[in-house]
């Protein structure tokens, strides 16, 4: 009777465990198959937050795993704690079980921070096609827009604009703001060489936005022969900028964009020479063929 009572115990303390592995290992595989199963072309362009896209895809696949990984190690540390309880006093048990917790521990703090990543990169997703769709309507305005170029020198950049008089790159940054938005928490100083957020300053982004720019013009001088300059734009959703002094990257909100970028009173590009860089980008920011 002792015995019956026991596998019973045993059956329904594991069974939910051992259920939600295989959930879980299911998921994975899944995910795995679908991803193997996506059609991309040679002939399709990259959407705004391509890269971040895949970045959030990996991330997700290798969260999957650490939780299976995870809760495998916990089920086995709960197998060898209920020998301990039963009365299984043999070293290896003892072994098993104290080894078993300090590694679900320490996977699980491995895990933390895979989430953390993950919220990072999700946050610069929906930035990325929240400026993507801003970006888009320069269209009707005689702009051509590109996103997300790839360049194992570069990394990538965010966005391209292709104004009939001038040619932009656009970096966009998330900055999460602390507590409830109200004007002193929600504005951003720009000085022409910091940005001073509440609570911090930095550089980084201005010199990323200034590091693409000057790319860009290399590239296409080198692929085209044109010496044309590419003016760098920093982007900041959710955040009022205030510029005490200009600087080399202009800093702007989404709603700034249109404003800058289309200036109808400034002299146009070359058609030809327009068309040669359209192309360009165009070919550079596609989906590579499988």
């Amino acid at each position: 009777m002792e015995v019956c009572l026991a596998i019973i115990s045993d059956t329904i303390w594991f069974t939910p465990a051992f259920f939600v592995l295989a959930a879980m290992m299911a998921l994975l595989l899944e995910v795995v198959r679908r991803k193997e199963q996506v059609p991309v072309g040679a002939v399709a362009s990259r959407p705004p937050g391509e890269s971040m896209r895949l970045n959030l895809d990996d991330l997700n696949e290798k969260l999957i795993l650490r939780l299976l990984i995870t809760i495998g190690v916990a089920i086995l540390t709960g197998v060898a704690a209920r020998a301990v309880t039963s009365g299984d006093n043999l070293p290896l048990v003892h072994a098993v079980m104290f080894t078993g917790s300090g590694v679900a521990l320490a996977l699980t703090l491995w895990t933390w921070n895979l989430v953390t990543r993950w919220h990072q990169s999700y946050r610069g997703f929906e930035g990325e096609r929240l400026v993507g769709r801003e970006l888009n309507l320069l269209m009707l305005d005689g702009c051509r827009v590109f996103h997300d170029l790839v360049d194992p020198r570069i990394g990538n950049i965010d966005h391209i604009i292709v104004a009939p008089h001038a040619i932009f790159v656009v970096e966009t940054r998330i900055q999460p703001r602390k507590g409830v938005p109200n004007d002193s928490t929600s504005r951003v100083i720009f000085n022409g060489q910091e940005l001073r957020f509440p609570g911090f300053t930095t550089s980084e982004p201005l010199r990323k936005a200034a590091r693409n720019a000057k790319w860009l013009e290399k590239f296409i001088l080198r692929n085209t022969g044109l010496n044309i300059p590419v003016q760098p734009l920093l982007v900041l959703p959710g955040w009022q900028v205030q510029c005490t002094n200009p600087g080399r990257v202009c800093v702007i909100s989404p709603e700034q964009i249109s404003s800058v970028a289309v200036d109808k009173a400034a002299p146009e590009l070359y058609a030809a020479q327009r068309q040669r860089i359209v192309n360009l980008l165009d070919q550079k920011c596609r989906f590579q063929p499988l």
